[in-house]
């Protein structure tokens, strides 16, 4: 019975793609063909800089793992800054 309830919920139709003006596909690969080819060389670039950092030496590296450490911190606290942010500046614009 829960089946049923979802898969009538959640229900998608792919005809509205098909009978789009552009193919479906075509949008999509145009759309994410850039962000897969600049999330691919982004993590070769952090494998060349980690393989550099080995190079140098052990300090280096750990050196470099903990300024990481310290700026992922950083970065959790400025996105929930600006996530707060984002929900305060919606809940005041939803009470006009």
């Amino acid at each position: 019975m829960l089946s049923n309830v979802i898969k009538g919920r959640f229900k998608f139709q792919f005809d509205i793609y098909k009978n789009s003006k552009k193919n479906f596909w075509e949008v999509y690969w145009k759309t994410t063909l850039p962000v897969i080819v600049n999330e691919t060389f982004w993590a070769l670039g952090q494998v060349f800089y980690n393989a550099a950092y080995a190079m140098v030496g052990t300090q280096a590296t750990a050196a470099v793992q903990i300024a990481v450490a310290i700026q992922g911190l950083a970065f959790v606290i400025v996105r929930g800054l600006g996530s707060s942010c984002s929900i305060m500046l919606g809940q005041s614009i939803g009470k006009k």
